[in-house]
């Protein structure tokens, strides 16, 4: 279980260049019209993010979880945070 929470948490290698033009993009925010911006921020990251807090509120109001906040902050955390925080919810899961 932990390393599928690990396959998950981590970016897989055939999404490399999906992950490297996330972060050009980034780098080069400045630079990029806004519009443009707003419109890649719609079709992608933010509409992921809304389909996946969806999911968790679902979850959430079946009384399958307790949630606070479904994205608690928005630096990524480490390789070694991962997997504390992976194995910390395996542990939660199998115990629970």
């Amino acid at each position: 279980m932990i390393a599928f929470g690990m396959d998950v948490a981590v970016p897989a290698p055939g999404y490399a260049e999906h992950f490297a033009l996330v972060r050009q993009i980034n780098t080069e925010a400045g630079h990029i019209p806004q519009d443009s911006l707003d419109a890649w921020q719609e079709t992608g990251p933010l509409h992921v993010r809304r389909e996946f807090a969806q999911h968790l509120q679902q979850i959430t109001e079946s009384g399958l979880l307790h949630l606070v906040s479904p994205f608690p902050g928005v630096t990524m955390p480490s390789d070694a945070e991962i997997a504390d925080i992976v194995t910390s919810g395996v542990h939660v899961f199998l115990h629970g």
